[in-house]
């Protein structure tokens, strides 16, 4: 079982506006993840592509455990002018569009 999003409150979370295929999303970036994820509702309406995964159990943060078997490969986000192509993992998540672990820092270079 993945955890993610435990302790919300807590200070490793940032919320940020991002874009993706042009539409404003709201991202959380949080550093307790071990994966990336994206809402069901935005990748059906964006269209994303998708693919089925092996699956495995993510605990939310209202100690929901939810099965985890698609995702969204190679997504192209722009985060504060920066280009990021992750894997989301489809989750019904609300309130947010998108939740990232903080791994995809390393896929922008130097920030200063």
């Amino acid at each position: 079982m993945v955890p993610t999003l435990a302790g919300y409150t807590n200070l490793q979370i940032l919320k940020i506006e991002g874009f993706l295929e042009q539409q404003s999303v709201i991202i959380l970036i949080y550093a307790g993840n071990t994966h990336n994820f994206i809402s069901n509702k935005v990748a059906t309406h964006l269209m994303l592509q998708k693919e089925d995964y092996n699956g495995f159990e993510v605990k939310v943060a209202n100690d929901q455990i939810l099965k985890c078997n698609q995702k969204c490969p190679r997504v192209k986000l722009i985060l504060q002018e920066q280009g990021v192509v992750a894997d989301l993992f489809l989750l019904p998540l609300d309130g947010f569009d998108i939740v990232l672990d903080i791994d995809w820092l390393t896929t922008i270079g130097n920030v200063f």
